[in-house]
């Protein structure tokens, strides 16, 4: 993995001397290691923490790869603040990951300061597409749905959580006219908003929409209006 080991404190880890290899573990933070190979300063990985309490690595330089492994996470990225990397005036190269302020941007195309795609963060979510699947239908379960009358959605437990769904939400066999709103099941009040409407009796009406849930992946639909109408729920996708 490095070039050598250095530092009074215990050794990390035993290291195999490679002319071309770019990494030196060391407790000493100002040691230099002097790799001939490289046209670049190559990086540093430090023990961070005590010699009695070692807590992680630390990895500085430039233009170079990083493989860790450990009981906890294999790589941990500090929280860094400033500007995200699209303000950047420095170089950077495809496949860097760099942390802003909780989020984390992956670079698509070299450049100064690049090409970045924010990767998530907080508040954000990422999409996973599936092949379109049945996840309910009124007309085997349930039954008609009817103005004013709420219905937990009786959907498959997920096997990660998740916070939404995308969602192809069917009304058929519709009875005069209404509306249903789908939300997440712990959400007490009715949101003023509708998911899908119908405006006449047998009528079949079909709708996209994302729809949040709960911690268990449940979700509720309330009908509104003044008629009733089966319906049926076909997944598209997760968001995780």
């Amino acid at each position: 993995m490095g070039q050598t080991t250095s530092g009074s404190s215990p050794t990390i880890a035993a290291v195999t001397p490679i002319a071309t290899t770019g990494f030196a573990f060391t407790d000493d933070p100002n040691f230099t290691p002097s790799l001939p190979a490289l046209d670049d300063a190559p990086p540093v990985v430090s023990a961070v923490g005590s010699a009695a309490n070692r807590t992680g690595l630390y990895a500085f330089g430039t233009r170079y790869g990083v493989s860790a492994s450990g009981s906890l996470a294999s790589l941990r990225l500090g929280s860094g603040g400033g500007d995200p990397p699209t303000r950047d005036t420095r170089q950077h190269f495809v496949g860097e990951f760099i942390v802003r302020n909780g989020f984390l941007y992956f670079c698509i195309e070299t450049g100064t300061p690049g090409t970045w795609r924010m990767i998530t963060g907080p508040g954000l979510s990422n999409f996973a597409p599936s092949t379109p699947n049945r996840l309910y239908d009124s007309r085997q379960t349930g039954g008609r749905l009817s103005g004013g009358q709420t219905r937990v959605v009786p959907f498959p437990a997920p096997a990660d959580p998740i916070q939404a769904y995308l969602i192809n939400l069917t009304v058929t066999d519709t009875i005069g006219l209404g509306f249903l709103t789908a939300y997440a099941n712990d959400i007490g009040v009715v949101p003023n908003a509708s998911s899908i409407n119908w405006f006449t009796s047998g009528e079949i009406v079909a709708n996209t929409t994302v729809v949040q849930t709960d911690p268990e992946g449940r979700i509720k639909v309330t009908a509104g209006g003044t008629g009733s109408t089966q319906f049926v729920i076909d997944g598209l996708g997760l968001f995780v």
